[in-house]
């Protein structure tokens, strides 16, 4: 691979695992990326007065990838490349690229470039990830199925997301009709992986 046309291209890496910052400049200085800073948070990228990039990484610990997504989506110029680094999280967002930790090196190389460069995908591992088709779902519609799913109430899920209950209700209700079910059994069985009987 070249050196990586990001037309004059700095690159900002966000990661609250110190290993995984190490090996992200190792492989960003083996693309010839030019590393113009690092932070542990979103927040703290951008309360910085760094200047703005041309892409960011980001490799934060899974139990704030959802909240970190939604950040990311809501708070950064849709011209700015990004690459999320992940162990199951992904969405169907162009200038996103979702890239498993587990994938070999070769293949974080791979996607890690492509995600710099001029295209966005989802690695190998994180499709397998997803039976359902997430066309047209926000980010904070997948983070509260995913809540849901994972058994907690509409009341439980306000609080972590710091918004009322009725809007929290209404992203449910709005994913239910983008994945075309009626009922919390319905949305169950998409979750699952499960058919759903018309």
């Amino acid at each position: 691979m070249s050196n990586l046309n990001l037309l004059g291209g700095q690159v900002i890496v966000v990661s609250d695992i110190y290993t995984n910052e190490l090996a992200l400049l190792s492989i960003l200085k083996d693309l010839n990326a030019e590393v113009i800073g690092t932070y542990k948070t979103v927040g703290m990228l951008r309360e910085s007065d760094a200047n703005k990039p041309n892409a960011i990484i980001i490799d934060q610990n899974i139990t704030s990838s959802y909240v970190v997504l939604d950040e990311v989506i809501m708070g950064i110029d849709n011209n700015i490349k990004v690459v999320f680094f992940s162990d199951g999280l992904w969405i169907n967002q162009e200038n996103i690229t979702f890239i498993h930790r587990a994938e070999k090196l070769s293949l974080i190389k791979s996607y890690l470039y492509l995600g710099l460069t001029d295209g966005y995908g989802i690695s190998p591992k994180l499709t397998a990830y997803t039976e359902f088709s997430l066309n047209g779902i926000t980010t904070m519609e997948y983070f509260i199925l995913k809540e849901w799913f994972l058994g907690r109430s509409v009341s439980e899920i306000s609080m972590r997301c710091q918004k009322s209950a009725k809007t929290i209700s209404l992203y449910k209700r709005n994913a239910m009709k983008k994945l075309r079910v009626n009922t919390d059994y319905e949305l169950y069985l998409i979750l699952k992986g499960l058919p759903v009987k018309n």
